[in-house]
């Protein structure tokens, strides 16, 4: 007799726990912003261009305090694994576009990770959707 009941797992790296943390954080707080409506990828703030790391806070929803931590932590996950990582938070985007289609030009558009290495990641949040 096998024992199917669920078992707690507990983490197997910070980096990953922290993550999750994260996402679960900009998830929670995407429910209450109110503006701009991005209507191309070309509109939304690289970070990259604008040296400020590897967070777009269009939406206004994280504190600078936040954005350091988040820029240290993907740093470092960079640094230690060489994946390539952006946090975009944008209110919205265009009535017309299809919500996985816009992350997806949004990460070719900005170049996240190396071609033949398959090593970015977008975690992308638009707050009004």
């Amino acid at each position: 007799m096998t024992d199917t009941s669920l078992h707690y797992t507990p983490f197997r790296s910070c980096v990953a726990e922290r993550i999750f943390w994260i996402t679960l954080l900009l998830v929670t707080l995407s429910f209450s912003i109110k503006a701009q409506i991005y209507s191309s990828v070309e509109d939304v703030p690289n970070p990259k261009e604008l040296g400020t790391g590897f967070v777009s806070d269009a939406s206004g929803l994280l504190t600078s305090v936040a954005m350091d931590s988040l820029n240290h932590l993907l740093s470092e996950l960079n640094r230690k694994t060489g994946v390539e990582t952006a946090i975009v938070l944008i209110p919205d985007f265009g009535a017309d576009e299809d919500d996985f289609q816009f992350a997806t030009d949004l990460f070719r558009h900005w170049g996240i990770g190396k071609h033949k290495s398959d090593n970015g990641l977008l975690l992308f949040v638009a707050t009004n959707r």
